[in-house]
Parts: C-alpha cells; structure tokens; sequence
C-alpha cells in the first residue's frame, strides 16, 4: 500500500505526537503535499512509516496502520526523522528540497 488519503487519529495519537514535537496538522500536511513515500514496518507486518515533508519543509516519520483498501489509515505517532530514515526517503525518491523537484534557486 503506498497510497494514504485519509488519516484517522485518537486522543492517544494526539498525545503520542505531542510527545515529540508534532501535531495532528503535521501528519495532515505531509498527506495534502502528496510528497511522501511509505514503507513496511519490520517490527509490525499491519504497519508502515509513512515519511515526507510537512509545509514548512520538515522530514517527519509517522506509524500509520492501514484500515482499507481505499487509502484510509490510522495515525499511530510520528516523529521528525533521523539520518536513516532522510537517507531512506531520499533514496527512493523523495525530494532533497521542500516543495520542489530541484535546489532553490540561489
């Protein structure tokens, strides 16, 4: 399943991201940019991270769990991700640069 439209969060999802830093907005924000990559989680066959950028051009990893084939997935926690998982995302595509397929102009 590489395909995420729609996220479904609880109260504990809200407390987990607040945890570390993020907020239900984030997860939103990486989804709405559509420039994110997903991957299986290792540790849970049911789960996948779900890396991108939010608007403000941050990497962010989220656990999602998908709940049907249409794209809806439940928000398990996110975080801002490490070296491994930039180097992960840039590796399969993701752009090194928010928003954008190139460097900023200088």
């Amino acid at each position: 399943m590489a395909d995420v439209w729609w996220l479904k969060q609880t109260n504990a999802t809200d407390d987990e991201l607040w945890k570390h830093g993020l907020s239900i907005d984030d997860a939103i924000d990486v989804v709405e940019a559509r420039e994110f990559r997903t991957f299986r989680d290792p540790k849970n066959a049911k789960r996948r991270f779900m890396i991108g950028r939010n608007r403000q051009g941050r990497l962010l990893t989220f656990v999602i769990e998908p709940v049907n084939d249409k794209g809806d997935c439940r928000l398990i926690t996110g975080w801002p991700s490490n070296q491994a998982e930039t180097t992960l995302f840039l590796r399969k595509g993701g752009s090194q640069y928010a928003g954008q397929a190139t460097p900023p102009e200088s």
